[in-house]
């Protein structure tokens, strides 16, 4: 699937590359492999430094401390990202946390015994 960002090696797209055994980490890299060998293992984003002009950001920080750092470690370009927090539910939530009257739920209902002697 590609991100939307050009690889610096070759111009080709920068796709994630999904590991092929279970558990395995996907990396990012250009889709032009294996004649290009331009690869992330943080998820570069389609943003463009503001202080080196590089074309793309990298996310890091995980969910506790998401920022998006400059990928030159020259330029030390970093910045947090804020969350934008909504009270508002989105509708296929609102109705997942209404029960519905009139439906009982199988593992709720009442065990009816069946008689078999006929």
């Amino acid at each position: 699937m590609p991100l939307g960002i050009a690889c610096p090696k070759c111009g080709r797209d920068v796709i994630e590359v999904r590991g092929k055994k279970r558990g395995k980490k996907s990396f990012y890299g250009c889709a032009g492999y294996p004649e290009c060998d331009f690869k992330l293992w943080q998820k570069p984003v389609a943003e463009a430094c503001p202080d080196c002009k590089s074309p793309y950001l990298l996310s890091m920080g995980g969910e506790k401390n998401p920022k998006l750092v400059c990928p030159d470690k020259a330029c030390g370009y970093s910045r947090k990202v804020v969350a934008v927090e909504s009270d508002d539910i989105a509708p296929d939530e609102e109705q997942k946390a209404v029960p519905r009257e009139g439906v009982t739920h199988r593992s709720h209902a009442p065990s009816v015994a069946v008689d078999t002697v006929g």
